[in-house]
């Protein structure tokens, strides 16, 4: 029930919550009315002058009027303070329960934080006692330690069950307490109930009184009035006549006001009414599915209990028949653990007798596989030395031969054609070195870089080391976390010199030029003056994953393993291909037509087979060694050794490789 200040200044509110506010926010509200009534009445009394014995008794009625209006607007106030004291001391009585209810789940709350606490340390504690009770050397301890732990279990469970018989009478009075609130909201709707329609029927009564009242008022004043101005009759018939239409227009709109006025109460009193009895419907639905929940969670906490008391007690009875069974197997074990001990002392000895009789043998076949050894290396050199004459014969050979075919190639070109004739690239005609000659190592090189001291190279040496310390700064993946640790302390030189020789392992690099190889992959060329630049960092990565694919190919990490023995991976194998490749098919076409220059390359085909018949031969007496030392290492008197010779050439394996 809701009104509105009609001066619209800031002041008492009929919708405060304080009652004397209200109340005073209504007389302000009656006063502002009366004043507007006794403004009209001045405005009418200056503007017809002298007043008249018709405006006299007008002026009385309407005081009639205004006096029961304020009387009626007094009383449908104090109806609504009436209402609105039933439903504010239930408001206080809610706010007062709910707090209430709030400080008792608090100590709930913490009442079973409390137990949880307590509870855990006594199962920690009981947990604790299980361990000194396996270790219990007697029947009589163990008895008397197990006594104890029962008795701490019992009060554990004990302390369980008051807790929860606490919380039963709590629940129980909850459900009490829960009827009695249910209860006192049903007689304070219906005390509200009770209210709202004595002040209706009231605010009801005082309506029909008032307007009898100024109906007995009206007719008093007609008679008065037709008595008083009998004379004035004729002449002011029609002016009474206008004025009585609009008194009865104001009176019926007055009456109209107050109906749909009180209509409105009416509508707003039921919303609120269905508001109100929608929540409290709402709150019991909740209050009854949470004592539900709360009966469940009781209910299921106590079979947990019980099966827990059930499952102790089972424990104990099947650790007290397994303690039985384990003595009976320790009695077992201690006679078979008697007899174990017998028997080892008397193979012992034997083995003793084995091992001095196998070590002799084995320092006699020791001494045999160290000759076969040298014997091996040195058969190793021989064929090396001697696959690398055959193979620098047969180049020179095939080298003399390209030479003197590019010499006729030339004279046929230029002599027989008139044409220019462009000769290949000089270099193609050198086939690469042994990799095992005086080339310097990835270190050295690596120190002289970043000492920028000059060096040979495709690349000046500033832009090499800006492409390795581009390297150092966006290749860290491959260096591991426990070696930056360690590089923390050192200056950053050093530490740049650690980084780089920790990735160059990481991606093989060996030697100088697998340097130069991979900072060549850290160029490109700028589109106008040809110019090589270094990449962005973005671009490290995919440099890396590329050079790493092309140098495992350029090694032929990804194909077959050749045989090491004949050297072959020392020399560059491509450099037959590239001598076949040395003419352009043109070229070849036009020796079709001559005789002499395809029996000279026939020639070379024949000493071509020849080297390779050689290196054929080569490859036989190389297996015909690996035969003979498979035979020696396959021995069954390496089997009886309990240091086998592959064993101690593993270890010399890794010394060469360590002192390497």
């Amino acid at each position: 029930m809701s009104h509105h200040d009609p001066n619209g200044a800031a002041g008492p509110s009929v919708d405060s919550g304080d009652q004397n506010e209200r109340i005073q926010a209504r007389r302000n509200r009656i006063a502002a009315r009366a004043q507007a009534q006794s403004g009209i009445a001045a405005k009418e009394h200056s503007a017809q002058g002298e007043p008249s014995v018709l405006d006299r008794e007008a002026h009385k009625s309407m005081a009639h009027v205004a006096s029961s209006r304020t009387y009626l607007d007094a009383v449908v106030e104090q109806g609504s303070d009436k209402v609105s004291l039933v439903r504010v001391t239930a408001d206080m009585a809610e706010s007062k329960r709910g707090r209430e209810l709030d400080e008792r789940r608090i100590a709930r709350q913490k009442r079973l934080e409390e137990d949880v606490d307590e509870s855990r340390k006594e199962f920690d504690h009981i947990t604790g006692n299980w361990e000194s009770s396996l270790g219990a050397s007697g029947t009589t301890d163990l008895r008397g330690s197990l006594e104890s732990q029962r008795k701490l279990c019992d009060a554990l469970l004990e302390n369980k069950q008051e807790l929860i018989e606490e919380f039963r009478s709590t629940l129980k009075a909850k459900d009490d307490e829960f009827i009695k609130e249910l209860r006192s909201q049903a007689m304070d709707v219906q005390t509200m109930l009770d209210v709202i329609g004595a002040e209706e029927k009231h605010v009801h009564t005082e309506y029909r009184s008032q307007y009898n009242s100024i109906e007995d008022v009206f007719r008093d004043e007609r008679r008065e009035l037709v008595s008083a101005a009998s004379d004035q009759w004729q002449s002011e018939m029609k002016h009474r006549k206008g004025l009585e239409e609009q008194q009865h227009e104001k009176k019926f709109g007055t009456v109209d006001d107050f109906e749909a006025h009180l209509e409105t109460l009416r509508q707003q009193d039921a919303e609120q009414f269905n508001k109100v009895k929608l929540k409290l419907e709402t709150d019991i639905q909740n209050l009854e599915q949470e004592l539900q929940r709360m009966r469940a969670t009781y209910q299921l906490n106590s079979e947990k209990l019980e099966y827990n008391l059930q499952v102790l007690r089972k424990r104990d009875d099947e650790n007290g028949a397994t303690k039985i069974q384990q003595k009976r197997k320790m009695l077992r074990l201690q006679d078979t653990l008697n007899v174990f001990r017998a028997r080892i002392k008397k193979q012992e000895k034997q083995f003793q007798d084995e091992n001095a009789m196998l070590t002799e043998d084995y320092k006699r076949i020791t001494d045999q596989f160290k000759d076969l050894q040298k014997k091996f290396k040195h058969f190793q050199t021989l064929e090396r030395e001697r696959y690398d004459e055959v193979w620098q014969m047969a180049e020179e050979e095939n080298v003399e031969l390209a030479n003197r075919v590019l010499a006729a190639d030339k004279a046929i070109v230029e002599q027989q054609l008139g044409l220019l004739w462009h000769g290949p690239d000089e270099s193609m005609l050198m086939s690469q070195p042994p990799t095992d000659t005086n080339e310097r190592e990835a270190s050295e090189a690596l120190k002289e870089i970043m000492d920028e001291q000059p060096i040979a190279g495709v690349l000046p040496n500033p832009a090499v080391k800006n492409a390795l310390e581009l390297i150092c700064d966006e290749a860290g993946f491959l260096v591991e976390s426990k070696l930056d640790g360690l590089l923390k302390p050192l200056a950053a030189n050093e530490r740049s010199l650690m980084r780089l020789d920790s990735i160059f392992k990481a991606l093989g690099v060996e030697t100088e030029a697998d340097i130069h190889r991979l900072v060549g992959y850290f160029f490109e060329e700028s589109g106008a003056g040809g110019e090589s630049t270094l990449i962005s960092p973005d671009e490290v990565a995919a440099a890396l994953r590329t050079f790493v694919e092309d140098f495992r190919h350029l090694k032929g990490l990804d194909a077959e393993p050749a045989d090491p023995d004949l050297g072959a991976d020392r020399r560059n194998r491509n450099f037959w291909q590239q001598l076949v490749d040395l003419h352009p098919k043109e070229h070849v076409d036009v020796w079709n037509v001559l005789g002499e220059a395809l029996a000279n390359y026939g020639d070379m085909l024949k000493d071509r087979s020849n080297a390779l018949d050689d290196c054929d031969a080569l490859r036989a007496q190389n297996s015909e060694l690996k035969t003979l030392l498979h035979q020696y290492m396959s021995a069954d008197i390496n089997r009886d050794l309990q240091i086998p010779p592959t064993v101690v050439m593993a270890h010399q394996v890794r010394n060469n490789l360590a002192s390497n």
